[in-house]
């Protein structure tokens, strides 16, 4: 009986650790408000931090993306960055034309960073250059996951990646965005829990066959 509940143990144990590898968008939506350029911005949103989560990737706005045409790439390359609330760089990464959305709605193309903890309490911004790209606003089925709650829209105007620091009261500049989850080792890999499990097995069958 202790083989079984140590084998049911690990089955959960294992399944909790698949789940946590799942990447998700910080916020995502169902569509667009619209598609427009008018200039180079550096667009994106600030967010509060529920709950300490830890930044794998950064994302830009596709506006080739989902709905408009399933499976198109990024039509430019676009610089990510995310910044804590006093101006400080944390990580960046440039995400390559031709990139395809894979994750949530699929309106946001996506390139792994180097991995960032986020401080529970604390305030970031995430921005992306747009350079003569579309980008939106005010979309339509917005959300965005537990551990963060959504602020305010942030931009600013240049070519080059900068520290937003102006905001209008839509809902985000689209822009940045942030992806949680995916790329941090296990601190006990899925792997190494189905070979315990094995091992319990083995031995639960060898104790069976001696009591025959």
């Amino acid at each position: 009986m202790k083989a079984y509940k140590l084998l049911l143990t690990l089955a959960v144990a294992a399944a909790s650790l698949s789940a946590a590898k799942a990447q998700q968008l910080g916020v995502d939506f169902s569509y667009p408000s619209t598609n427009f350029s008018n200039g180079a911005w550096t667009l994106g949103y600030e967010f509060y931090v529920n709950s300490s989560v830890t930044v794998t990737g950064l994302a830009v706005y596709d506006p080739n993306g989902n709905n408009f045409d399933i499976g198109t790439a990024l039509p430019q390359s676009q610089e990510v960055g995310l910044w804590d609330s006093s101006g400080n760089l944390l990580t960046s990464t440039w995400v390559n034309a031709g990139t395809t959305p894979t994750l949530g709605n699929g309106w946001f193309a996506s390139a792994s960073t180097t991995p960032v903890v986020l401080t529970a309490g604390d305030y970031y911004t995430v921005g992306a250059t747009s350079g003569s790209e579309n980008y939106t606003w005010n979309p339509t089925g917005f959300t965005s996951i537990s551990q963060i709650s959504f602020v305010s829209d942030e931009f600013v105007s240049g070519g080059s990646l900068q520290f937003p620091t102006s905001y209008s009261g839509v809902t985000g500049w689209f822009g940045g965005n942030i992806v949680v989850g995916g790329s941090v080792p296990d601190a006990c890999p899925t792997w190494m829990l189905a070979a315990v499990a094995f091992s319990a097995i083995i031995a639960l069958r060898r104790r069976a066959l001696a009591l025959i």
